[in-house]
């Protein structure tokens, strides 16, 4: 929270102090493998957001002792180039770290803990394998081999599901790195990026972080109509509500947006969604088409006659109340009360 925040002096004492604290009370070179969690955290937060990934490498492959030491210099540390033998340091303790967890019998209460802590460590050794050489080849050859080790030990329905857990996971993190890679380097290929983006996106198509990713990276190369044509591929086999949403927001113009949200109003498993038909209504009116938002809001009750939100957009002190005449109001208070809804107000009101 105080990374996220900017209070990095904050966040960098608070991670060294927990990694030192719990550290010192163990048997010198031992460390329990879920405080690898918290050193992958603190990692990744330098290297996407603070002084870059040398500073990741540099805390992957510290000791225990030298944290306090890292959290210290960091405010005065300058970004540069990621020496070999910090990459080094960082896969040794990684490989020991994952030769650890995979040593280690889990029972039933610590399955959820060794998952956390097996992704951490997937994710801790994909990066430490691009900062050899800030080579993203190295990271495709990471993935592929993690994949395939994934798929020999999958035995049951439960490791066949952790295993795709597992990749969905290391998909974000490759195509993490990417974007990394892209927003760092001056000469990076932008058809990789887009290639993995995509794939991604087609296999986990509810996963919001991938089209965030392919968003972000569109726009950067000012190629948006490159989302939106992939976005109208998988609506026709995923019509959900987040789909309809993105779509709504990379339209260029407002027909287009408009068509898009006409077509979500006749899909009938979509138009379940008390928030896009927000959307809907909201658009209208930015828009300045009242009489639309009124027929919008009204289809939005037929579909959602249990949304309260819809409900107030039509009686409160707003542009799209002046629409409804008195009569019309007493009918959506009744309405109101058929689904059980109440809403309390000021007697002067």
């Amino acid at each position: 929270m105080h990374a996220r925040r900017g209070l990095w002096a904050d966040a960098r004492r608070i991670w060294a102090r927990a990694l030192s604290i719990k550290g010192s009370s163990l048997e010198q070179g031992d460390e329990h493998e879920w405080l690898f969690v918290l050193r992958k955290s603190w990692a990744l937060m330098e290297a996407l957001c603070g002084r870059g990934l040398d500073m990741c490498v540099g805390i992957l492959g510290a000791s225990v002792g030298e944290f306090s030491e890292l959290a210290d210099l960091c405010e005065s540390r300058e970004s540069g180039c990621v020496s070999s033998v910090d990459v080094l340091r960082a896969k040794r303790v990684v490989d020991a770290a994952a030769a650890e967890c995979r040593a280690t019998t889990v029972s039933r209460v610590d399955v959820a803990v060794a998952d956390e802590v097996r992704r951490a460590l997937l994710t801790a050794g994909l990066w430490v394998a691009y900062a050899r050489g800030r080579d993203c080849g190295a990271v495709n050859e990471y993935y592929k081999r993690s994949v395939g080790e994934q798929a020999e030990a999958q035995r049951d329905e439960v490791t066949v599901a952790r295993g795709e857990a597992d990749r969905e996971l290391l998909a974000m993190e490759v195509c993490s790195v990417y974007l990394y890679h892209a927003a760092t380097c001056k000469v990076y290929r932008a058809g990789d990026l887009r290639l993995h983006l995509t794939q991604s996106v087609s296999r986990y198509v509810h996963n919001t972080a991938f089209w965030q990713m392919l968003v972000a990276m569109e726009s950067q190369t000012r190629m948006s109509i490159h989302v939106y044509r992939h976005l109208m591929t998988v609506l026709g086999d995923h019509r959900t509500a987040d789909l309809y949403m993105l779509g709504v927001y990379c339209q260029q113009n407002e027909n287009s947006a408009r068509w898009l949200l006409r077509r979500f109003s006749q899909d009938r498993w979509a138009a379940q969604s008390v928030s896009l038909w927000t959307v809907y209504v909201m658009f209208e009116l930015e828009c300045g088409h009242l009489k639309r938002a009124k027929k919008a809001v009204l289809s939005a009750l037929l579909h959602c006659p249990w949304a309260k939100p819809l409900y107030l957009l039509c009686l409160g002190a707003c542009a799209l109340a002046e629409q409804f005449t008195s009569d019309e109001k007493v009918m959506l208070v009744r309405g109101m009360v058929n689904a059980g809804l109440r809403s309390y107000n000021l007697l002067r009101q």
